[in-house]
């Protein structure tokens, strides 16, 4: 570990790092074939460390710590997990998940639980981080993520920049159907609202909890959905930030990209493996994608649960269940008394379980998927980070924007 300037990177100023961020992506093996900006590497592709890749992967969804994230009201049972990330989570349900590929397979990052309230607090302590970063990774697949350019899964611009030798690409993955029934517990219990199929045209479930809940507001399905899709973008868009930052700190190229076909890139395609997905068939004989088997990121619905019943008691259960935000006899908290806070949080009421329960259903049953009008699973944002040829930015731009710690990275990281 000596041999990392880590000190660096852990005293790097935030402003540095936003005032020098630029998307860079020509890195060492790759080719520009045509264009203003021609240019073919004469450098061999160099992929990123063990040291980088955690240092990456922690900065875009690293555990930090506990967290106060029950600071809006002991009354409100919405919150989830006990633990903070680098990202901001709605809830802090943290339902996205970050996957990375490089030369020898494709990752999960699935972080441990925290030891204190400060996950990083010292230099050995983010040492300690990064030593024991394969602790914290799933390995999926023993090759690189295919994504065939025959199939077109990204855009033009980024076929002959992206997923190349020597480069690691990290992916935000989101679980939406547990956003979703988190959603529908906020609603029912506390908003007022009941979920409205604007699709069939009825409400969705039974009209008996519209009268005894009181559930006056009505929200259409495609809304409802619309807006779960841009909460789960909003995370990604969290992560990525973060590991563009990293990176600029570490002196490393990186860029975020989308405009990706994001069923190829799942592995819902002939053309290629990709992330190699499970998929399930709807009403309509539509195929989407549930979560991935080996892995984490599982999908709060069929087949990973016998019904609906069961993933929505399996998201109360990790609420109030050992070990959840709200058991009084949780050990490790940020509040001084747990047992005194948590035992004055309102709990979710059967009824109020009974509803969602309902709902949940009414939407599986009807169309034999849940989320209805998007997938379960989906991409949304992805980052590449290599190793720069500085020898194409030497050529075609001004020196100023290569900033030293970039020009420096191959003598501090990698000993020249």
């Amino acid at each position: 570990m000596s041999n990392i300037p880590l000190e660096e990177v852990y005293n790097y100023r935030l402003l540095q790092a936003l005032v020098h961020r630029r998307s860079r992506r020509i890195g060492c093996g790759v080719e520009i074939p045509r264009g203003a900006l021609k240019f073919k590497s004469q450098k061999e592709p160099l992929p990123l460390t063990h040291e980088e890749t955690a240092l990456l992967c922690y900065a875009g969804a690293g555990i930090t710590g506990l967290t106060e994230n029950a600071d809006v009201g002991v009354g409100i049972s919405q919150n989830v997990t006990n633990y903070g990330r680098a990202y901001p989570s709605a809830c802090n349900t943290q339902r996205t998940y970050l996957l990375f590929t490089n030369d020898d397979g494709v990752y999960c990052y699935n972080p441990r639980p925290p030891q204190k309230m400060v996950q990083i607090e010292t230099l050995d302590d983010l040492e300690i981080v990064v030593q024991n970063f394969d602790h914290d990774v799933v390995t999926l697949q023993n090759e690189r993520l295919q994504m065939p350019s025959a199939a077109r899964p990204l855009l033009s611009p980024n076929i002959y920049s992206a997923n190349q030798p020597g480069q690691t690409v990290f992916m935000t993955v989101a679980d939406r159907t547990y956003e979703l029934i988190n959603m529908f517990f906020l609603w029912a219990q506390y908003e007022g609202n009941y979920l409205y199929d604007d699709i069939a045209g009825r409400p969705a479930g039974d009209q008996k909890w519209i009268d005894k809940l009181k559930l006056k507001a009505k929200l259409p399905l495609s809304a409802t959905e619309n807006f779960l899709r841009t909460m789960c973008a909003e995370e990604a868009g969290f992560i990525t930030q973060n590991i563009l930052l990293m990176a600029e700190a570490m002196g490393l190229g990186a860029w975020p990209f989308g405009g990706f076909n994001s069923i190829v890139l799942l592995g819902g395609s002939p053309f290629a493996k990709g992330l190699d997905c499970h998929f399930m068939s709807d009403k309509k004989g539509d195929l989407y994608p549930v979560g991935i088997d080996n892995s984490p990121l599982k999908a709060y619905c069929p087949p990973y649960f016998k019904d609906m019943d069961s993933a929505v008691a399996a998201v109360v259960e990790d609420k109030f269940g050992p070990g959840g935000f709200y058991d009084p006899n949780r050990k490790l908290s940020s509040f001084k008394d747990q047992r005194l806070v948590v035992e004055k949080v309102e709990k979710i009421p059967d009824d109020v379980i009974q509803c969602v329960k309902d709902w949940c259903n009414y939407l599986y049953d009807t169309y034999g998927r849940l989320p209805v009008t998007i997938g379960p699973i989906d991409v949304y944002l992805c980052v590449g980070v290599t190793h720069l040829d500085l020898d194409f930015y030497d050529k075609y731009y001004k020196s100023e924007l290569i900033s030293e710690t970039i020009r420096n990275h191959m003598t501090n990281w990698h000993k020249g």
